[in-house]
């Protein structure tokens, strides 16, 4: 099962595991929050993948999908700017309480979890950031902003995704681990355009 199966990286893992493994039962579950998600429905139908209308931040949606060997987590909220405007609520939900919802599914089952909780970022940008060597680890001075990042401002994303981590470090024991990513990397998926602004 892969929760965020709809959105961009969910979707072609799905299409790439049905199509690798085509005796496999592959399940893409998302709750088609995000705006276009719903244009992959017909591809993974094509594909062979089951598609569940469902929410990471409700048990009962996990748990309706049933068993299952493998859980891939790609749903987290990928906007930098979510919850600036307003109730953090949301984040919250779906990032650190998600995960955890995802890891107590995946230990149920016995199954291996595998998460994402960071997205794919362009990587030159990342590596113009104007970091300092401090004490026991890297900053940027105050006030500096690039293309994508700021240090102004504390977006309620970063502190969710930091939550997140946490869940993947301390509620983890009895589920298989197969990975975490923790941070993003530089490759595309066929069809993705690389972005430089927030968001």
């Amino acid at each position: 099962m892969i929760t965020g199966g709809a959105g961009f990286v969910g979707s072609h893992l799905a299409l790439s595991f049905k199509r690798d493994i085509p005796h496999s039962r592959v399940i893409a579950l998302d709750n088609l929050k995000q705006q276009g998600s719903e244009l992959a429905l017909r591809r993974l139908a094509l594909g062979g993948v089951e598609f569940r209308h469902g929410d990471i931040r409700n048990r009962e949606d996990l748990a309706d999908a049933g068993s299952l060997d493998l859980l891939i987590k790609c749903s987290a909220e990928p906007s930098v700017q979510a919850g600036l405007a307003g109730c953090d609520r949301y984040l919250i939900n779906k990032n650190p309480v998600g995960t955890i919802n995802c890891l107590d599914h995946a230990r149920r089952h016995g199954a291996a979890a595998f998460l994402s909780t960071s997205r794919v970022y362009p990587i030159s940008p990342l590596r113009e950031m104007p970091l300092v060597a401090a004490e026991k680890r890297f900053v940027i001075p105050e006030t500096t902003t690039g293309p994508g990042w700021t240090t102004r401002i504390r977006s309620p994303l970063r502190r969710t995704a930091t939550q997140a981590h946490r869940s993947v470090r301390s509620q983890c024991g009895g589920a298989t681990l197969v990975g975490a990513i923790l941070c993003g990397s530089g490759s595309l998926l066929p069809g993705q355009q690389q972005a430089h602004g927030p968001g």
